[in-house]
């Protein structure tokens, strides 16, 4: 075990009560600023403002991480982290 202070017994103790799913697509393109800013990632409310200029210009095909770089919008370690993500497609 890798967690102090939960050996195997207490572990097997609470396993039924946990329950893992797989995560839910975080919605980049669909979500509003002020929920953007929110993200760790994203940064705060300039960002959020401008991932939302950027989706309404570009087509929605063409909508990825690698775009909000190249605008400039996130920085380049911020970017890496949320293309880690599970990201939902355009609508």
């Amino acid at each position: 075990m890798d967690i102090r202070n939960l050996d195997a017994q207490k572990f097997d103790a609470l396993a039924d009560l946990v329950y893992c799913s797989a995560p839910l697509p975080f919605r980049l393109w669909q979500l509003p600023a002020d929920s953007l800013r929110c993200h760790p990632y994203i940064g705060g409310w300039k960002e959020a403002e401008a991932i939302v200029l950027i989706r309404e210009k570009y087509p929605s095909d063409s909508l990825n991480v690698g775009l909000l770089r190249r605008a400039g919008i996130l920085s380049p370690k911020n970017c890496d982290r949320l293309a880690k993500c599970l990201i939902a497609d355009p609508d």
